[in-house]
């Protein structure tokens, strides 16, 4: 039996798999339905079949560290206040834990290099380049593996900037494979749009391929639709309404996203910006959030790795008016560098956005973040210092009830010394898979999670 076929296979009443299907104008859809009342116990902690609410995994990443007096608390400790740059979280700083006091363990060559690819990774081998390389996986995909087989798709690694250091091309630097080399982000809302919800391909005659492309996905499996509903309860019936709805919205999204990048327009996926110095960052970050948040309610993945701005990136963040390559502004910015802290306040807005999805997505007797763990973390603490001590790390979500959320850790405001970085992600990771003992190889390996963080 093919993977595909397998997750769709349900024991007995409505499964968790159910998929609407259709083909119209030769274009294949299938959609994956939300958690329904049908799927889950009286009490919906758990499925109707007794298997429980799977626990997610991500990685949030963004480049050039921040300005550690606008962004870390003042006092340690459960509800913490944030800072400016953190203001946009509001009331999710209940989900959200700050861990600081860190230090990467194998500080030699350059600071964004350095600080990148061992907390990414937990391994990092100075001779392997110019600049030293990781010998291993990223967290992200050391979880993957370790649930592999258990979606359709292991993991979705996406990106929003496609600016790297000094103006060169970003495909993606924060997801890695096990022999230490990149694995390219999908950088196209309407790319990964189609990859989640539809397959085939327009035929070569008939139908306008150009319109047929854009088929509205909701009324390819409309029919099936309506065959389950006449089987569901009332309430059922309501959130497959909606659910429909908020796919064809969220396709709209991502085609107006996709419109500013495409060289012709209309052609989903082909041809992204040529220029670079006008990306719609905060439009296709928010894209890539809806869909995300989509295929985990849909069972399609449990692991992500979202790429805001990549490490030492020189995104320039013309839409909110700095107009300077983002790793130059870390450095020539004078005094306290309020472009570069306005980069900073705008790349956090991306990230409550996703968090704010999250938790509003229902599931169970919760909502989606309540399953989630979800490290988020740059290359350096500071920009201007290339600093490795103190990058800052959050931990998002409760990882079904594994992880005690909304505290601000830092072992040397209470006197202690500081901890190897790499026991961050390997605290997030344990809560969502247990039987990971550990986190990286060589001096930067991680053995022993955060225990004040685990529930």
């Amino acid at each position: 039996m093919s993977k595909a076929a397998a997750i769709r296979t349900g024991a007995r009443g409505l499964s968790r798999r159910t998929l609407l299907r259709g083909v119209l104008g030769g274009v294949a859809a299938s959609v994956a339905l939300p958690p329904l009342e049908a799927m889950f116990s009286s009490n919906g902690n758990c499925y109707a079949d007794g298997s429980p609410i799977p626990r997610r995994f991500g990685v949030w990443y963004w480049g050039n560290g921040v300005k550690a007096d606008k962004f870390w608390p003042a006092a340690t400790g459960a509800n913490w206040t944030p800072g400016a740059s953190l203001a946009s979280l509001g009331a999710l700083t209940s989900y959200v834990s700050l861990i600081r006091g860190t230090e990467v363990l194998y500080d030699k060559g350059s600071g964004h290099h350095v600080g990148a690819k061992t907390l990414l990774t937990g391994t990092y081998d100075p001779n392997a380049s110019t600049y030293g390389s990781p010998t291993s996986a990223s967290m992200d995909q050391v979880v993957a593996k370790a649930m592999s087989g258990q979606t359709l798709y292991d993991s979705l690694i996406v990106g929003v900037t496609r600016m790297n250091y000094e103006g060169s091309t970003n495909n993606g630097k924060t997801a890695y494979d096990f022999s230490g080399k990149t694995i390219r982000a999908e950088q196209s809302p309407q790319a990964l749009f189609d990859r989640l919800f539809k397959t085939g391909t327009p035929p070569k005659t008939g139908p306008d391929p150009a319109k047929v492309s854009r088929l509205a996905v909701a009324d390819i499996v409309l029919a099936q639709s309506k065959a389950l509903k006449q089987r569901l309860g009332s309430g059922d019936k309501q959130t497959i309404d909606r659910w429909m709805e908020g796919i064809f919205t969220l396709q709209k999204k991502v085609e107006a996203a996709e419109s500013v990048q495409c060289k012709v327009p209309g052609a989903p996926g082909i041809g992204m910006a040529q220029d670079k110095a006008k990306e719609p960052l905060q439009q296709i970050a928010r894209a890539m959030s809806d869909l995300l948040a989509a295929a985990m309610i849909c069972d399609l993945t449990r692991v992500f790795s979202f790429e805001f701005t990549g490490w030492q990136s020189s995104t320039i963040f013309s839409e909110i008016g700095v107009s300077e390559q983002l790793h130059n502004l870390t450095h020539d910015e004078p005094g306290d560098q309020p472009q570069v802290q306005k980069t900073i306040e705008h790349t956090f807005k991306q990230y409550a956005y996703l968090l704010q999805k999250l938790k509003d997505t229902p599931e169970g007797a919760g909502n989606l973040l309540d399953s989630c763990a979800i490290v988020a973390t740059s290359d350096v603490a500071d920009g201007r210092s290339h600093s490795t001590k103190d990058i800052p790390i959050l931990i998002a979500g409760r990882a079904g009830g594994r992880l005690k959320p909304g505290r601000f850790i830092d072992p040397q405001q209470s006197g202690g010394s500081r901890i190897n970085a790499c026991r961050a992600p390997l605290t997030a990771m344990q809560a969502v898979v247990p039987t990971i003992q550990s986190f990286g190889a060589g001096i930067p390996k991680a053995s022993a999670p955060i225990t004040d963080l685990l529930a």
